[in-house]
């Protein structure tokens, strides 16, 4: 990704530590027959209000639980801390716990648990009783865009994340599928927000952290890293076709000196290489190249003196208006075949 997100801290993460509770300390540790004061204080009314989507689906999954032998309580448990160490898995220091991992424990237990998780985010979020103890989730949504202030979806530079003053919210993206992870639905360390293109025409429900070509394991970003992210971008122009640019011929590059395996699973998830050239062969393209020659003229300074401080005015802000992450290489590129005249 091109930036990582600054994490904040809000009530509602309180849903998460109620399911955290539930899973390690009711349903691993089931015995005997299930009831309410079992669960977190402030859990039990949310559960009390909401029979079909929480209160029967944990007593049905409590007494599969019960016939599971203790080993395999102990296996779901370590599975459920392993899969909400986001950062660990997107590091590959610590090795995810799938639902095909549970399948070979007990797969009515899997089918009940992937139901369960999915409704946490699908049904459950959102409710009344939700909003009364843990928080809104547009409220998080609102805070979180205050905090993230660049405007932009990380993971292609090329969208706009939807501002708080808009009516209308962005979805939050769960980095690691829900469809394959069980236990982290409603961890925001596991919640994103990103572009509508990014979530829902790209990313879907492919793996960052598992490379099913080759069925390998794999390193991703974190969402949430406090590091920047080590990635350069260059673009090669071998022909530029001004009354078309459909038909230009142009090279795209994006390579890290540390960083190479997390950028290989951010190209293929987010499709960016057929992203950025798009933008390389757009009439956006096009109007980079002509702004840049129409200010070297204007300032009637040769572009060996006059681009460098034209490039380096954009460095400094890359997810600016017209794309500067892509448009700064670009542009390098026509100057050094010599198009910025």
């Amino acid at each position: 990704m091109l930036f990582a997100y600054t994490y904040i801290n809000h009530s509602i993460e309180k849903l998460h530590a109620y399911v955290e509770h539930l899973v390690l300390e009711v349903w691993c540790k089931a015995s005997g027959s299930f009831n309410t004061s079992k669960l977190k204080i402030g859990f039990r009314p949310i559960v009390e209000k909401n029979k079909k989507f929480l209160h029967d689906p944990i007593v049905l999954i409590y007494d599969l639980f019960v016939a599971l032998k203790a080993a395999d309580k102990k296996i779901i448990a370590d599975g459920f801390k392993r899969n909400n160490n986001i950062e660990g898995i997107c590091k590959g220091t610590v090795e995810p716990f799938r639902f095909s991992d549970l399948d070979a424990i007990d797969q009515k237990l899997s089918a009940a648990l992937n139901d369960f998780f999915k409704g946490m985010y699908t049904n459950v979020l959102k409710q009344s009783a939700v909003k009364q103890e843990c928080g809104d989730l547009d409220d998080h949504y609102d805070k979180f865009e205050t905090i993230n202030k660049t405007g932009k979806c990380p993971f292609c530079g090329l969208n706009d994340i939807k501002s708080p003053l808009l009516r209308v919210r962005d979805a939050y993206d769960h980095y690691l599928p829900k469809d394959i992870y069980p236990f982290n639905s409603v961890n925001f360390k596991n919640l994103v927000p990103a572009c509508n293109p990014c979530n829902s025409s790209y990313k879907l429900a492919n793996d960052p952290v598992y490379n099913k070509k080759i069925k390998q394991k794999r390193k991703a970003f974190y969402p949430f890293a406090t590091t920047k992210p080590d990635i350069c971008i260059s673009v090669r122009i071998k022909a530029l076709d001004f009354n078309d640019p459909r038909k230009n011929d142009v090279d795209l590059s994006i390579n890290s000196e540390t960083r190479q395996e997390e950028i290989d699973a951010w190209r293929e998830v987010y499709g960016t290489d057929e992203r950025y050239l798009d933008k390389c062969k757009s009439e956006d393209s096009k109007l980079w190249l002509q702004q840049a020659t129409d200010e070297v003229r204007n300032y009637g300074l040769e572009p060996i003196v006059f681009f460098p401080n034209y490039l380096n005015a954009r460095k400094s802000q890359p997810f600016y208006l017209e794309y500067n992450f892509i448009r700064i290489p670009f542009l390098e590129s026509c100057n050094n075949v010599g198009l910025i005249k």
